[in-house]
C-alpha cells in the first residue's frame, strides 16, 4: 500500500511465507525463507529510503541529459587520443621512409664504389 501527501510518504509491506514440506523440513525452510526475506527487504527498504530522501528530484530528462554530456565528453576524449596516435603513427612512418631513403642512397654509393673498383681491377688485368 502506498499513500503520499506533500510532507510524508507511507509504505506498508507484507509477505506470506508457507511451506508444504513435511517430515521436519517445513520449519527449517520457513526459517530460511524468513531470513532471506529480511535480508532482501532491508536492501529494498534502504533503496526506497534513498530515493525518497533525494534532496534534488531529478527527472528522467535531466538524467538523460547528464548521461549525454558524459558520453559526449568521453567521445571527445577518445577522439583526441585517436587523433594524437594517428599523428604519431604518421611521424613514425615518415621517419622510417626517410631512414629507408638514406639506407638506399648509401647502398647505391657502395654499389657504385664496388663497380668502379671492379672496373679498375678489370682494366688492370
Amino acid at each position: 500500500m502506498y499513500k503520499a501527501d506533500a510532507k510524508s510518504t507511507l509504505v506498508e509491506k507484507s509477505a506470506w511465507l508457507e511451506s508444504h514440506l513435511g517430515y521436519g523440513l517445513r520449519i527449517p525452510v520457513l526459517e530460511f525463507s524468513i531470513q532471506r526475506y529480511k535480508s532482501n527487504q532491508h536492501k529494498a527498504t534502504m533503496g526506497l529510503q534513498y530515493v525518497i530522501e533525494q534532496p534534488e528530484k531529478r527527472s528522467i530528462k535531466d538524467i538523460m541529459l547528464q548521461s549525454k554530456e558524459k558520453f559526449s565528453e568521453a567521445a571527445k576524449h577518445s577522439q583526441e587520443i585517436i587523433t594524437h596516435k594517428a599523428k604519431l603513427a604518421k611521424e613514425i612512418a615518415k621517419s622510417k621512409a626517410e631512414l629507408a631513403k638514406v639506407k638506399a642512397e648509401r647502398a647505391k654509393l657502395k654499389t657504385d664504389e664496388l663497380v668502379k673498383a671492379n672496373s679498375v681491377k678489370a682494366s688492370e688485368v
